[in-house]
């Protein structure tokens, strides 16, 4: 990873701001996340820019002031504390009338645009987290590798890149609403709990106390799958941990499973493993 110093010279940023211009080599380029720049800023009052692309991933965490964000068609205000994410592969914006500090990274990599897409759910572009000490701490560091010209390998940028992204998913008020009374873990426990028996969206969205169209929308939001989905998958994992450390016939696994017939699990797991059952476990 190559950098270079830079002092800023746009109208609006303060002199005693500073960033960094990253070159990541093309091992980090097809493995890890990366920076791109990085830097801290000290916005003067007035300042505004509005860029049509910059080919990365932006989080801008705000240390003083306030600021108002815009991409694609959204607005949204920041104050101290807050962090936004923003995909400038896209058009976007932000400005202060009053200024505002913060440090920022651009950052891309190979599963970057599918972390903006599980961050951004149900929010659209421009989502904005509660900072806290643990995204702070872990910008900061990236920020601090540069400007204290440490050697920071590639593979702990990543990590560090990793940490940051994942504390912004995992933030308390950033998590949708659950379906039901309890948790979505609640009804995934309960599933995995209940293979063997028949399981229905009705019976499913009964238990979370939501209409059967509520629960499948949330459930496939906080999931990923469907709940028919799921429970296949579910199911299918299940059988291929049976069918390779036990010794347990095929029909007893199919019955253990849920399934009405040995034929009918067959015909569901040749269509999900692309096998038969025995072949799976002959073939292990």
């Amino acid at each position: 990873m190559k950098e270079f110093f830079m002092k800023p010279v746009e109208p609006g940023v303060d002199i005693r701001s500073d960033y960094y211009i990253c070159t990541p080599s093309p091992n980090a380029m097809k493995a890890f996340f990366y920076p791109i720049a990085v830097g801290h800023f000290i916005y003067q009052p007035g300042y505004h820019l509005k860029r049509s692309s910059y080919d990365s991933f932006l989080i801008m965490l705000v240390q003083k002031g306030e600021c108002t964000v815009r991409a694609e068609g959204i607005k949204r205000h920041l104050s101290a504390g807050q962090a936004v994410l923003l995909d400038c592969y896209a058009l976007h914006e932000y400005e202060s009338a009053t200024g505002w500090e913060a440090l920022w990274l651009h950052y891309d990599g190979i599963a970057a645009r599918s972390y903006y897409d599980m961050l951004c759910r149900g929010e659209g572009p421009a989502a904005v987290f509660p900072g806290g000490y643990a995204v702070d701490r872990y910008l900061s560091r990236i920020y601090q590798a540069f400007h204290t010209h440490r050697t920071y390998g590639e593979a702990l940028l990543s990590r560090d890149i990793t940490i940051l992204l994942t504390e912004l998913l995992t933030a308390a008020d950033r998590r949708p609403e659950p379906p039901a009374a309890g948790s979505m873990d609640d009804i995934l426990h309960y599933i995995s709990a209940h293979l063997s028996e028949a399981l229905t969206v009705e019976g499913l969205a009964s238990q979370a106390h939501v209409s059967p169209y509520h629960f499948i929308r949330v459930f496939k939001q906080e999931t990923g799958y469907t709940p028919h989905e799921y429970i296949i998958t579910a199911r299918m994992n299940t059988a291929k941990f049976l069918l390779k450390t036990t010794a347990t016939p095929v029909k007893e696994i199919s019955y253990s499973l849920g399934f009405s017939c040995e034929a009918a699990f067959c015909a569901a797991f040749k269509k999900h493993a692309g096998c038969t059952p025995l072949k799976y476990r002959r073939d292990g």
